[in-house]
């Protein structure tokens, strides 16, 4: 587990002041996406409108659409993967509403 910063250079553990930067950097990174706003990453910039445009088409993209996402580098296997995740979502939401589950955790603010 090379690929972050940690506190020392034996350490496997990263430094608690890299998580907290980390967390404040998703907080932000967050805040700009429900915004609309560019995040500062274009293949994650291209993937926020490739899956804002499949939501409110309810899944009938365009062909320009799809060459938008493949030219942000993003494999036919990514793609699949994008769209199971959001019919997991929409499926479980449904599931919860027919099922009147109890919310056990707090909304996002």
């Amino acid at each position: 587990m090379d690929w972050y910063p940690t506190s020392s250079a034996t350490d496997s553990v990263p430094s608690e002041g890299f998580l907290r930067a980390l967390a404040a950097m998703l907080i932000l990174m967050s805040a700009s996406i429900r915004a609309g706003e560019p995040t500062g990453d274009s293949k994650r910039d291209a993937l926020v409108a490739f899956v804002s445009k499949l939501q409110l088409s309810r899944g009938t993209l365009s062909q320009s659409d799809f060459e938008a996402i493949r030219a942000a580098q993003y494999t036919e296997t990514q793609l699949a993967d994008i769209s199971l995740a959001i019919a997991l979502t929409i499926f479980t939401n449904t599931f919860n509403r027919i099922n009147d589950t109890t919310v056990d955790f707090p909304p996002v603010k």
